[in-house]
C-alpha cells in the first residue's frame, strides 16, 4: 500500500480540479480581436493546405503509378490439330465414343477426314475427351512451357498446383477428379484418319494415340495439425506426334485464365470461346449460322434440331463471352441475328483492339539425350527377354 505525503495529496487534488482559464470575450471592433480572427484564419488554412499535400501525390509518383507496366496475359499455345478437329466435347454426350467426321471439297472431288476418340484398336469403348481434360491439357502445356520445351525429358508436377492453377478449391473430390483427368489424357484413345495436318499443309493418318504418351503418378503422405494429408507428385510427357507440332509452332494462342473464369454454362463457353479465338485470330468481323456453328463443335445432335434451339441454347453463353479478352483483341460484339431468309439464326461477333503477341522461342532439341534414352529402353527389353 502507498501512502501519500499530505502536500503531495493536495497537489495530486489541484491537479485533478483544475480548470482551464476563462477567455474573456474581446469587443469585435477591436484590433485584438482583427488580429486573433486573422491568426485562426492563417493556421487553418495552413492545417488545409498540409493536408491537400498529402492527399495528392507529387508529379512523379503519378508518373510512375502511370507507366506501371500491365500484368503480360496468360497465353498457352495449344496444338492445331487437337482443337480444330473437336477432339474435346461436352459432358453430357452420352456416347462412349465419338466419330468427328468433315467433308471437304478438293480439286479431285470431295473427302472426308475422320477424327475417332475413345475407340481402342480392339473395338472397345473406354470414353471421350471434355472441357475438363481440355483445361488440364493447357494447365499442363504451360508447365511445359515453363519447364523450357524439353523434348526427350518428362515434367514434373504436383496435383495442388494444378488444382490451385484452374482455380478450383482444395478439396477431397477435387484432387480425386484430377487424377482421374490425368489418367483419362493418358488413356484415352484418339485415331486421326486422313485428318492430321502439319506445318507443310499435308494431311496424313496416325495410328492410336492419346494426349500423354507418358505418365507416372506417386503420392506421399504428411502429418499435419489437422490429420494426414496426401500430396500427389508425377511427371509427364506429351504424344511425339503433339510434341513435334509444338516444336514447328503449328499451335494457336490461347488465354488460359479467361477460360478458367468462365462459371456458369462453362463448357458450352470454353468451347465456343476457343473457337472464336481461332477464327478472330486474323480478321475484326467474323459471322457463322447457327447450324453450320453447332456441327464444327459437334455437339450432341438435340441442340441443333430446330433454330428456335440452337438460339436459346447460346444466348446465355454470349452474355459471358461480349467484353472477354481474346489472343489478339477484345472480343466487342457478339450476337444472334436473323439470316436474310429468315430460316435461320447467325452469329454476329467483332474484335477492337490489335494485341502484338510476341514470337514464340525456337526449341532446342537435344538428341542425344533421346538417343541415350533410346538406348536404355532397349537394354531393359533385352534384359527382360
Amino acid at each position: 500500500m502507498r501512502f501519500y505525503r499530505p502536500r503531495d495529496f493536495f497537489i495530486t487534488l489541484l491537479k485533478r480540479f483544475k480548470r482551464a482559464p476563462v477567455q474573456l470575450e474581446l469587443d469585435p471592433d477591436s484590433p485584438e480581436s482583427s488580429s486573433l480572427k486573422a491568426s485562426k484564419r492563417a493556421k487553418f488554412a495552413s492545417l488545409k493546405a498540409s493536408k491537400r499535400a498529402k492527399s495528392t501525390p507529387p508529379k512523379e509518383v503519378k508518373e510512375a503509378k502511370e507507366k506501371k507496366p500491365k500484368p503480360s496475359p496468360e497465353i498457352v499455345r495449344s496444338e492445331l490439330n487437337l482443337e480444330k478437329n473437336a477432339v474435346f466435347a461436352v459432358s453430357t454426350y452420352r456416347e462412349r465414343s465419338r466419330e468427328v467426321i468433315r467433308t471437304y471439297e478438293t480439286d479431285s472431288g470431295s473427302m472426308e477426314r475422320r477424327v475417332v476418340v475413345g475407340r481402342a484398336t480392339d473395338g472397345s469403348e473406354v470414353g471421350i475427351l471434355t472441357t475438363t481434360h481440355f483445361k488440364l491439357y493447357l494447365a499442363l502445356l504451360e508447365l511445359w512451357e515453363k519447364a523450357g520445351k524439353p523434348v526427350s525429358q518428362p515434367v514434373h508436377f504436383t496435383v495442388l498446383k494444378l488444382i490451385k492453377r484452374l482455380k478450383l478449391v482444395d478439396s477431397g473430390n477435387n484432387y480425386k477428379n484430377m487424377l482421374k483427368s490425368m489418367e483419362g489424357l493418358r488413356s484415352i484413345p484418339i485415331r486421326f484418319i486422313d485428318s492430321f495436318q502439319t506445318k507443310d499443309g499435308e494431311f496424313r493418318s496416325t495410328g492410336h494415340l492419346s494426349v500423354l504418351s507418358y505418365l507416372d503418378i506417386y503420392e506421399r503422405k504428411r502429418r499435419t495439425k489437422g490429420g494426414d494429408k496426401v500430396y500427389g507428385y508425377g511427371e509427364f510427357q506429351f504424344d511425339r506426334h503433339i510434341l513435334m507440332s509444338l516444336v514447328e509452332n503449328f499451335t494457336h494462342p490461347l488465354r488460359l485464365d479467361v477460360i478458367t473464369s468462365f462459371r456458369k454454362h462453362r463448357e458450352l463457353a470454353i468451347l465456343l470461346y476457343t473457337y472464336l479465338d481461332r477464327q478472330l485470330a486474323f480478321r475484326r468481323k467474323f459471322e457463322i449460322t447457327l447450324k453450320k456453328l453447332y456441327t464444327q463443335l459437334d455437339l450432341s445432335q438435340a441442340y441443333i434440331t430446330y433454330p428456335s434451339q440452337r438460339k436459346s441454347k447460346i444466348e446465355p453463353v454470349l452474355e459471358q463471352l461480349i467484353g472477354k479478352e481474346l489472343s489478339t483483341g477484345k472480343l466487342s460484339y457478339c450476337e444472334t441475328e436473323k439470316t436474310k431468309d429468315g430460316r435461320d439464326y447467325k452469329l454476329v461477333c467483332r474484335k477492337t483492339g490489335v494485341t502484338q503477341i510476341p514470337a514464340p522461342e525456337p526449341v532446342k532439341l537435344d538428341w542425344s539425350l533421346a538417343l541415350d534414352k533410346l538406348l536404355s529402353q532397349m537394354e531393359q527389353m533385352k534384359d527382360n527377354r
